[in-house]
């Protein structure tokens, strides 16, 4: 898991290269799940958004339409589970095998401080 304070320049160029943030997008934190750590299937996320991207398509969840925010720590040979809940639509699962309980408080923070969301994050 990256912070936007450590990311690796590879991933900051296939962010840039291919658009996955807006203009007004603050990136918040990033795990690279490609078998090449290339960028290509990656957890983003913004101040804004959630999302999945696995090239070429990226699934979106709004922080301001997440009703709640379930996290399992995994063990050592185990990844951490992420499973964000929508009020409508499908909800999203995010694997993260180092440093899952970052990007997990990433995630807590940025939706907290979006001010929308129903109910306060859930342990799984």
């Amino acid at each position: 898991v990256r912070l936007p304070h450590d990311m690796e320049t590879y991933a900051s160029e296939y962010i840039a290269e291919h658009g996955l943030l807006s203009a007004d997008e603050e990136l918040r934190a990033y795990n690279d799940s490609s078998l090449f750590t290339n960028g290509t299937e990656a957890a983003i996320l913004t101040d804004h958004r959630i999302f999945y991207h696995d090239a070429p398509s990226s699934t979106v969840i709004l922080l301001s339409n997440v009703e709640e925010i379930r996290h399992a720590a995994g063990g050592f040979w185990s990844e951490d589970l992420i499973e964000v809940v929508p009020f409508e639509g499908a909800p999203m699962k995010i694997g993260i095998g180092w440093g899952g309980e970052t990007f997990y408080h990433a995630l807590r923070d940025a939706w907290e401080d979006i001010g929308e969301g129903g109910a306060q994050p859930q342990l799984l």
